[in-house]
């Protein structure tokens, strides 16, 4: 799964504005949050998401 596709609508709003915008105070501004808020959407953006339906090749338990 790439980073498009695992992004949530907000998170996606979050580092379009910001693009928008020019940076994340002004994106804070424009979405009504704080700077902080802006920050931790990006870092969170960045995590890998674990899927519990997913099955790896070679982890079949049954």
């Amino acid at each position: 799964m790439g980073l498009i596709s695992s992004l949530t609508l907000d998170q996606l709003r979050v580092l379009v504005t910001i693009g928008d915008e020019g940076s994340f105070s002004a994106a804070g501004r424009s979405l009504g949050r704080v700077q902080s808020a802006i920050s931790q959407a990006v870092k969170n953006s960045k995590k890998p998401k674990a899927s519990c339906c997913s099955i790896e090749p070679g982890n079949d338990r049954r």
